[in-house]
């Protein structure tokens, strides 16, 4: 791992907690939480931008030693960014749950049961801290991995010159 990787993976990890804030603030969370889930998914915008320049900015750096950047190294690059973001992310859940917005459970857990979408007992099973820490650590790997593997094809060097 090297600091670019350090670097980006904290941005993503604040950006994360800008972009929850953001969704609080808009009222996705409290008058129109049955968009929630939506309006989160619009985060693979940001996220793939961040993924994408955390990438190319280890490239240079790869140029600027005159070698060439296959698409292991890059995928490396995109998947460590991911690690670390994914390491923060405990933290990142607990500053949200605690500080911004401590009644998201609840309000998801009435909105899920109040749509229908879930009993009371599936919606507190799923609604919860620990759930959203373990949601945060698989969902970040995979979409991390999922990110790197796309970005990598696109910045990887196809034939150095």
């Amino acid at each position: 791992m090297t600091k670019i990787t350090l670097k980006y993976g904290i941005i993503y990890a604040l950006a994360s907690l800008i972009w929850l804030s953001l969704e609080f603030f808009l009222g996705f969370q409290t008058t129109y939480a049955e968009m929630q889930q939506i309006f989160t998914l619009i985060f693979l915008i940001p996220a793939f931008y961040i993924m994408y320049r955390g990438m190319k900015a280890h490239r240079d750096i790869f140029h600027e030693n005159q070698a060439p950047y296959s698409y292991l190294v890059a995928f490396l690059t995109g998947f460590y960014i991911a690690v670390i973001a994914t390491l923060l992310s405990p933290t990142v859940s607990y500053i949200f749950h605690s500080f911004v917005n401590p009644d998201f459970f609840e309000t998801m857990i009435r909105e899920s049961v109040s749509s229908m979408r879930m009993t009371e007992e599936m919606a507190r099973e799923y609604f919860n801290h620990r759930s959203f820490i373990q949601q945060g650590i698989v969902g970040g790997l995979i979409s991390g991995t999922i990110m790197s593997a796309i970005l990598s094809f696109f910045l990887m060097d196809k034939k150095r010159t």
